[in-house]
């Protein structure tokens, strides 16, 4: 189980949810807020490597569209990401989004301040697209919930319907445009 802190692990496990590392708020517009960057691309592939005692997946993305941030169409851009599996290690991060070779998605990126990128959600800031429809998985994360002036809450991500992607991509323009 991963966790940010010790008082979100207690309350987590108070919360009865199975493994999941937690995050705040996974709506588009908490992710625009939170993003430099917002891209439409393609996974071009991945490789794992050895950094600062663990494993880390650098995800190559070709950029189609750019929503927020200065990326242009034709730019790659590299998405780090914890965890990953070289030789016979394998170190697997709960809530890390998978990117798929030659898959179309939707990220939602911060500088991770040595010229590439992070998620800024996990796979909360990650939608697929294809066949028009857009959609993502967040079955391995839980939201932290504020109950007023009382400890945070920890729930389990509420499983989300596939959207229409040209109404998720309008959506999201909405929300950068603020």
């Amino acid at each position: 189980m991963t966790m940010r802190s010790g008082a979100a692990a207690a309350v987590f496990l108070a919360a009865g949810v199975a493994s999941a590392t937690v995050i705040a708020d996974p709506s588009i517009e908490h992710l625009a807020a939170l993003a430099t960057a917002v891209v439409r691309g393609e996974v071009l592939g991945s490789e794992v490597v050895e950094a600062r005692g663990s494993l880390e997946t650098l995800t190559r993305v070709r950029v189609a569209e750019g929503l927020k941030g200065a990326l242009l169409p034709g730019a790659v851009v590299t998405v780090r990401q914890p965890g990953g599996a070289l030789g016979n290690r394998r170190v697997a991060v709960e809530g890390a989004a998978r990117l798929a070779d030659g898959e179309q998605a939707l990220l939602f990126l911060q500088p991770d301040g040595a010229g590439r990128y992070v998620l800024t959600s996990l796979a909360a800031a990650k939608f697929s697209l294809a066949g028009g429809v857009a959609w993502r998985d967040l079955s391995n994360l839980g939201v932290a919930v504020s109950q007023g002036r009382g400890p945070l809450v920890v729930r389990p991500a509420q499983a989300e319907p596939p959207t229409p992607a040209p109404a998720l991509l309008a959506r999201i323009r909405r929300a950068v445009s603020r």
